[in-house]
């Protein structure tokens, strides 16, 4: 059972890594116009365009105007890009920036790309979730594991006129996600940031860098009693950001996880941090989704702490978000289908226990496919 469950989570890695990569290619962003020798990185600026350009959007052609920047997010970063939405939808002249999106479609079948203009974010807890308008539809758009929303993004990515960009960027914590495509990251800046108290900032270099030293100031932030609600959730949803690590270095996923578990564990009744545990637990999936030998205990501490009663009311989302990292851990298939059904089953009447139950009829359908 141990040899399926590894190699089920060798084969879900590189897909991962291969849907990532169409991703990036099916949104077509600045790249090929961006100016000489820069190259567009998540959560970055690509430089301004010479000139206007079409990218087309379910085989149709649209206007990128002329001048504007490019800023893109990575799906994993469902809070940055709802805050974010969220921000440049109040904004008088937000009808003249494009957005595109490229991910999953919750509504069909297979990958999809679409471009439209932004209708606002919203963060209510679990739910990240960013809205957009595409050829008169209204659309809303989910991180890269969304269940509820019409698309699971693997990439969003915003087209902002100078105007917008210096009024929603450069003035504003916005500018944290902003590090110019030619900028090179290094470790001294992250821990200048953090020298310095700038913690915001310290976040998104981390989460830029992707690697162990990255990581274990992310930990280090998440032992901190003393930061408050904003920098919890940002600091829980952060570990979301680097799937590409964990796949390589099991060590350091693992040490995110017992992280995240001491996390949990510590601030299981503590009313200011019901959003951070959310988030946590989701991270929890991502940081175990590679080591099959230590996912069974984490789905155990899951479950687990579901059937506190404390716990699951606490937070209307837990129920939802636990659903969702149980079905990302490397677990045989009939366990995890079990494991779901019987979080379905305990947690009637719940909020996220109905996706909870279109998660598991999602998984059936992808299982019978295969």
């Amino acid at each position: 059972m141990d040899f399926v469950a590894m190699l089920i989570a060798a084969l879900e890695r590189l897909l991962s890594l291969l849907s990532v990569h169409y991703s990036r290619k099916q949104v077509l962003l600045a790249e090929q116009h961006a100016p000489a020798g820069a190259s567009p990185q998540l959560g970055s600026t690509s430089g301004r365009t010479s000139h206007g350009r079409q990218i087309k959007s379910r085989g149709k052609a649209v206007a990128v105007p002329a001048g504007h920047r490019c800023f893109i997010f990575e799906g994993a970063d469902s809070l940055s890009i709802a805050r974010f939405a969220g921000l440049l939808a109040s904004h008088p002249d937000c009808h003249t920036a494009v957005m595109a999106v490229s991910g999953r479609s919750n509504r069909g079948r297979g990958q999809c790309a679409v471009m439209g203009t932004c209708a606002g974010g919203v963060v209510d807890g679990y739910e990240r979730r960013i809205g957009m308008q595409a050829e008169s539809k209204d659309i809303s758009v989910g991180g890269d594991n969304a269940t509820s929303e019409d698309i699971a993004a693997q990439v969003v990515a915003f087209h902002l006129s100078e105007q917008l960009y210096e009024d929603l960027i450069v003035n504003t914590s916005a500018a944290f996600h902003s590090v110019d495509s030619r900028t090179k990251l290094k470790i001294s800046d992250l821990e200048q940031r953090h020298r310095y108290g700038e913690v915001n900032s310290a976040i998104e270099i981390a989460k830029h860098l992707g690697n162990r030293e990255a990581v274990d100031l992310l930990i280090e932030y998440l032992k901190r009693s003393s930061f408050g609600p904003p920098i919890t959730d940002l600091v829980c949803d952060a570990f979301r950001s680097f799937g590409t690590l964990y796949s390589r270095d099991m060590n350091t996923a693992r040490r995110v996880a017992f992280a995240l578990k001491n996390f949990i564990a510590s601030n299981r009744h503590v009313v200011e941090r019901s959003c951070s545990l959310v988030y946590a637990i989701e991270s929890l999936g991502y940081a175990g989704k590679y080591d099959p030998a230590f996912a069974p205990a984490l789905s155990q501490f899951l479950i687990d702490f579901l059937r506190d009663d404390g716990n699951r009311l606490l937070h209307r989302d837990t129920v939802w978000a636990t659903a969702v990292a149980v079905a990302r851990l490397p677990i045989a298939y009939s366990e995890k289908v079990a494991t779901l059904e019987r979080i379905c089953g305990e947690m009637k009447g719940c909020h996220g226990s109905e996706y909870t139950a279109k998660l598991i009829e999602d998984m059936r359908r992808r299982s019978s496919r295969r």
